[in-house]
């Protein structure tokens, strides 16, 4: 389900084709699977949150199909389920939720529109988040519903640009909660002194313009298919410098 509707008990389902709706209402058993986070308090609250999410999902005004459904059919109905379980996962957003100001990310309502413009997910894909939370959302969340140590990388993994946040109907400041999330990596000392070193001769390196220029080049597309071809090549092929920085190329066009 979408949604969980507090005041009616009842579960929310929306979809652009009939298939799914199928899926809902023919099975004798329906068992659903939905995190705590999706819970609205009141009914009235799907004439906000419906076209909302079909808006910046779908770029509908309202969704194709929404079925709101409060229980198993009664006896004289001859649609739905004979019996429907509901399974609600917390699975850290407890943990989130105590989080200050990380926890603004469960008000997400997985319409996906941040995925949609950030420059960072449409390279990497889902597969680079192995999680179901992908892109910016993930980045956030991921480090408290797995493990900080092993997701924290995600929320490096940004331009920062901000398209994320200006293009969330819910109006969540995504790109400032990941720098929180680097922020609370850094106060926690959760940095690695392999990590603390490759920065340091990165930035050495970025400051010297001889080692960023065009013979470095091969150097360059070297040591990033040693340091990160296991982990991108699994999955996408490694990109290669240009063959000119945009210094050069800004020489180039000046001269």
């Amino acid at each position: 389900p979408n949604f969980l509707l507090a005041d009616q008990g009842s579960v929310a389902f929306m979809s652009e084709d009939n298939l799914s709706q199928a899926v809902i209402t023919l099975p004798k058993v329906l068992i659903g699977v939905c995190g705590i986070d999706a819970m609205l308090p009141h009914q009235e609250d799907m004439a906000l949150f419906a076209p909302l999410y079909a808006t910046y999902r779908y770029g509908r005004n309202m969704p194709d199909y929404l079925r709101i459904m409060t229980g198993p059919r009664k006896t004289k109905s001859y649609e739905g389920p004979e019996e429907m379980y509901m399974v609600l996962i917390d699975n850290g957003r407890t943990d989130l939720l105590g989080t200050i100001p990380q926890r603004d990310i469960l008000s997400c309502i997985d319409c996906g529109a941040c995925h949609a413009v950030c420059p960072v997910y449409r390279i990497a894909g889902d597969s680079a988040y192995m999680s179901v939370h992908t892109g910016p959302v993930g980045a956030v969340m991921n480090p408290f519903m797995l493990s900080f140590e092993s997701f924290i990388h995600q929320s490096y993994a940004s331009t920062l640009c901000g398209a994320c946040s200006a293009v969330c109907p819910v109006g969540i400041d995504i790109h400032k909660l990941l720098l929180h999330n680097r922020q609370q990596s850094i106060a926690d000392n959760r940095r690695s002194r392999l990590e603390e070193t490759g920065w340091f001769l990165w930035k050495r390196a970025a400051l010297r313009r001889s080692l960023m220029n065009g013979r470095s080049l091969i150097f360059r597309n070297m040591l990033t298919q040693l340091f990160f071809g296991k982990a991108w090549s699994r999955e996408r092929e490694m990109p290669q410098f240009a063959k000119r920085t945009f210094n050069e190329e800004w020489k180039k066009q000046r001269s």
